[in-house]
């Protein structure tokens, strides 16, 4: 095995040694991995930096902050207990989310949707026990 493969193969059981004992936050681990092989050379700064340029990436990054906004603002909770007017049954709460989401998917993508939506199914679930 080469240098390179060995370094690579210890940032990777350093990296799921910290995933496991859950010392760390899993985001702030994913970084520490870019850091490392940035900092060992394994890749190159473009390449480190390159995952940014997919508009995947941002746009995953911008619906998790619009999912935190819209349930740190009260929405979701009120969208929540509307939905909980409809749902008289487990099935009948599944469905009415269900048409929510998919309401809402038809006009955003399924992503940013399923993110919004999950605080909201969350809290839902844990209100009807």
């Amino acid at each position: 095995m080469t240098p390179d493969i060995i370094l690579v193969l210890a940032i990777l059981a350093a990296a799921v040694a910290l995933f496991i004992s859950e010392k760390l936050p899993i985001d702030m681990v994913a970084l520490l991995v870019l850091g490392a092989v940035l900092a060992t050379g394994l890749v190159s700064s473009r390449e480190a930096i390159s995952g940014f340029s997919n508009p995947a990436t941002i746009t995953v990054a911008a619906v998790f902050v619009l999912s935190a906004a819209l349930q740190r603002s009260g929405a979701v909770g009120a969208l929540g207990r509307l939905l909980l007017r409809f749902g008289t049954s487990s099935m009948s709460l599944m469905v009415a989310i269900m048409i929510a989401v998919g309401t809402v998917s038809a006009f955003i993508n399924n992503t940013a949707a399923v993110a919004v939506f999950l605080p909201l199914a969350i809290a839902v679930a844990a209100r009807r026990k």
